[in-house]
C-alpha cells in the first residue's frame, strides 16, 4: 500500500521516465504522486511539462495554475507557468507572474524575466536583472556567462571579457558555455 511518503519517489519516477521520452509512464507516474500528495506542487509541474510539450496550453495552464495555488512561493512552479505561457505567446502574462512573486525576485526568477527581456530587444533591462540576480546568486557562473553575452551583444567587449574571465575562474578554469 502506497502512502503520501511515496510520494515524492513516484514524483522522481516520473521525472526520470520524462526525460527518458517516455511521456506515457511519466504521466502515470506524476498522476499517482499527485493522488498521494495533492498538495505538492511537483507532480502538477510534471503534468503541465508534459501538457505543454504535447501542444495542450489549455490543460498545462490549468495545471501550472493548480501548482501555483498549492505553492505560490514555490520558484520551480513560478518558472514552469511563466514557461508554459511564454511558450503559448502569453509574454506579458509570464512577465507579471515573474515578476509578481509575493516573496521578491530570486536569481533563478530574474534570470528567466532578463531572458524574456533581451528576447524583446530590451539589453539594458535584462543586464540590469542579471546583474541584480548576481548579487543574490554571486558565484553562479551560467548568470556570469550570460551577462557576459548581453554585455558584448551591448557593446561592452572588456566588460564581456572581465566576466568571462571571472566565469573561468568559479569554474576552475573552464566556463560552462559550449
Amino acid at each position: 500500500q502506497l502512502g503520501a511518503a511515496d510520494a515524492p519517489l513516484l514524483e522522481a519516477l516520473g521525472v526520470a521516465r520524462h526525460r527518458a521520452g517516455d511521456a506515457h509512464g511519466a504521466r502515470a507516474a506524476f498522476e499517482q504522486a499527485r493522488a498521494l500528495a495533492p498538495q505538492a506542487p511537483g507532480p502538477l509541474i510534471g503534468l503541465g511539462a508534459i501538457a505543454v510539450e504535447s501542444g495542450d496550453a489549455a490543460a498545462a495552464d490549468v495545471l501550472l495554475k493548480q501548482a501555483l495555488e498549492v505553492a505560490p512561493r514555490h520558484t520551480q512552479t513560478l518558472l514552469a507557468l511563466a514557461g508554459a505561457m511564454r511558450a503559448n505567446g502569453q509574454v506579458d502574462g509570464a512577465l507579471a507572474v515573474l515578476e509578481g512573486h509575493p516573496g521578491g525576485p530570486n536569481a533563478d526568477l530574474l534570470r528567466e524575466t532578463a531572458s524574456i527581456r533581451a528576447a524583446q530587444g530590451d539589453l539594458a533591462g535584462a543586464r540590469g536583472m542579471l546583474e541584480e540576480a548576481m548579487e543574490l546568486a554571486p558565484a553562479n557562473i551560467t548568470l556570469t556567462e550570460e551577462l557576459a553575452k548581453l554585455r558584448e551583444a551591448g557593446g561592452d567587449a572588456a566588460g564581456a571579457e572581465s566576466l568571462r574571465k571571472m566565469a573561468e575562474r568559479m569554474g576552475g578554469g573552464a566556463s560552462s558555455a559550449a
